[in-house]
């Protein structure tokens, strides 16, 4: 399995909440979320995207430990991480590789995220 990852800050977990709030319309091609318009996507399937948001966090392992699968890639993701500031991380966001072809760091003004790669993980023993 490989997932996409970022770390980020919102303001406040209503802003997060409405940043990935999905709408659909009748035109196919516009994006159903924030997220989605800052991807560079019109759909993903939700049920392959986690969100996380904790107000104070200590450390990366503290922020997603606990998420799906987050025994097979959350060391990764520590040595990913190593050298960031991450005084202001609240928010966590992975999503399967497949629904999102060319991911990116994403800034407005009251949220921010940075991209931190695909990582590849073996579940297959669960």
């Amino acid at each position: 399995m490989k997932s996409h990852f970022w770390i980020g800050w919102f303001e406040s977990l209503e802003i997060q909440e409405e940043y990935f709030k999905e709408t659909y319309t009748e035109d196919d091609d516009a994006p159903i979320s924030k997220f989605a318009l800052d991807q560079h996507v019109s759909f993903y399937d939700h049920e392959f995207l986690e969100i996380g948001f904790k107000t104070i966090t200590a450390s990366i392992r503290e922020l997603f430990e606990g998420h799906s699968y987050s025994e097979y890639w959350l060391e990764e993701l520590e040595n990913r991480t190593k050298g960031l500031s991450l005084q202001d991380v609240n928010t966590i966001v992975f999503i399967n590789s497949e629904e999102i072809e060319d991911p990116r760091s994403c800034f407005g003004n009251k949220y921010r995220l940075k991209y931190l790669g695909e990582i590849e993980y073996d579940v297959s023993h669960d």
